[in-house]
């Protein structure tokens, strides 16, 4: 186990952002699909998002085991920062959807290790979601052009947008009804 969380923490904490996100997101659809616009081209929000997954990704190469990797665990920091200074000051393009992608990869981790050996059948909605954050993370990464065209399809109308914000919603809703029944005995992740 790398994190110390619960399945209850973490479905409670990943659906009450969910439950916020597309609450804004079914009031106000306009401002979310701008908001959103402007998210992609935005070169500081780019750089702050690439130091946190840079800082992270440092954070556990320090921290788990590498096992025969361990020898070279001075040299991956090493490249590691070195990669993300690069990658905050010479990209510039979709850099923060890039980022983006790289958290929901790095988050993606935390859903698998709470629900890792847990009993309950309904551990399988947060491996689901974990699995569509890794998806989503690995397409944003390598083609985050098609962000825009997602943003464009889903987002840039009030009907497709409240439906899809009411779609992540019910997601949010149902993590935090599973996280007051099915989860609220899940002690052993953080044990």
């Amino acid at each position: 186990m790398i994190y110390p969380f619960t399945l209850q923490q973490v479905s409670l904490c990943v659906g009450a952002l969910y439950v916020l996100l597309h609450t804004w997101g079914i009031i106000h659809p306009h401002a979310f699909y701008q908001r959103l616009r402007a998210f992609i081209r935005s070169v500081w929000i780019g750089r702050g998002l690439t130091l946190a997954a840079g800082v992270w990704t440092i954070l556990l190469v320090l921290n788990i085991d590498l096992g025969e990797f361990s020898g070279m665990r001075n040299t991956f920091v090493i490249i590691l920062s070195i990669g993300t200074l690069l990658a905050m000051f010479f990209i510039e393009d979709f850099l923060s959807v890039r980022a983006l992608g790289m958290l929901l990869l790095l988050a993606a981790c935390i859903l698998l290790d709470a629900a890792f050996l847990e009993e309950s059948r309904a551990r399988l909605v947060v491996t689901l979601l974990s699995y569509v954050w890794i998806v989503a993370g690995m397409v944003f990464v390598a083609s985050p052009y098609l962000f825009r065209e997602i943003l464009r399809i889903g987002f840039k109308h009030s009907l497709p947008s409240r439906l899809l914000n009411g779609i992540g919603l019910l997601i949010g809703l149902c993590l935090i009804v599973l996280a007051f029944t099915a989860y609220a005995s899940s002690g052993g992740a953080g044990d």
